[in-house]
């Protein structure tokens, strides 16, 4: 009985460690997204509240480099709004065969996006949560441009107020 535990165990481990170093080649879905690795940036502008803010947004993404995800920076300063600074990790489920992206921000933001593709250009993702009692959702629009821009467009919803949307184009820096 225990040779054969060991056994299971060994089998086991080895077919994790098997895996493991095979699984180098991204999932489709995952695969399109890479298009986004390197830096861009683009005008952008966001309408809280009722009061419009324009400002040059930045985004920088790292293929992680067994291509299990990605990586992604944002950021953008303006005198009224302060600094944010946001984290972002994206990745494929395999069990759900969603993408998930999930942010950190300095301005308190922490949730999962959820998405997928809805045409090889259009990458969508949301996410649902509460927010002062109320249901807090977010919609993302990612557009791959002929042109080589990236167009977004993000609208929170705060109940059924609109409490944000976004717009920009981003092109890729050298």
């Amino acid at each position: 009985m225990k040779n054969l535990l060991i056994y299971y165990i060994v089998a086991m481990l080895t077919f994790a460690a098997l895996t493991t170093s095979t699984a180098q080649t991204a999932p489709a879905p995952l695969e399109n997204l890479f298009r986004l690795e390197g830096s861009w940036q683009g005008n952008a502008t966001l309408i809280l509240d009722g009061n419009t803010f324009s400002f040059v947004y930045y985004m920088r993404f790292e293929k992680s480099p067994e291509n299990s995800g990605l990586y992604m920076e944002e950021w953008f300063t303006h005198a009224d709004l302060g600094s944010l600074k946001g984290y972002n990790l994206i990745g494929f489920n395999a069990r759900d065969e969603k993408i998930h992206w999930f942010s950190v921000d300095n301005f308190g933001t922490t949730h999962d996006h959820i998405g997928y593709w809805k045409s090889p250009d259009h990458f969508y993702m949301e996410t649902s949560e509460k927010n002062g009692g109320k249901k807090y959702e977010e919609f993302i629009d990612l557009i791959f441009q002929p042109n080589g821009q990236v167009s977004l467009r993000l609208v929170a919803k705060n109940g059924n107020d609109i409490y944000e949307d976004i717009s920009g184009d981003f092109t890729k820096q050298p």
